[in-house]
């Protein structure tokens, strides 16, 4: 379980934590977002909600990147891979790093030949 994961882990000098949020306006509280499968018909309202917010958003359904998400991943040959937004990111105030953009298996919004 992700919860278990996670527990008690700290990333620079901050305590990651779950949450399960059910409302909207708890999103807002969030750094990063996570928008499963059983949300996928509410990804457009619930991103369109965040649009402006520094919250990276990140997903795992077909179409999550033309909804304004940031990351979504994808399995792939058995494999975890991802591609990113970088105008969604942009456009909430949030920079991807240089070295995250060349591992994506595809990067909308940024020519690079890819």
């Amino acid at each position: 379980m992700l919860e278990d994961t996670v527990a008690g882990k700290v990333v620079g000098n901050r305590v990651m934590r779950i949450r399960h949020l059910g409302q909207a306006q708890d999103m807002q509280t969030c750094q990063i977002l996570f928008i499963g499968k059983a949300q996928s018909k509410r990804i457009p309202q619930l991103v369109a909600g965040l649009r402006d917010a520094p919250i990276l958003t990140v997903g795992e359904t077909a179409g999550f990147l033309d909804a304004g998400g940031m990351i979504r991943f994808l399995l792939e040959a058995n494999k975890v891979r991802f591609e990113i937004n970088v105008q969604a990111a942009e456009s909430a105030r949030l920079k991807i790093g240089s070295r995250l953009l060349i591992l994506a298996e595809h990067v909308v919004g940024e020519d690079r030949g890819k």
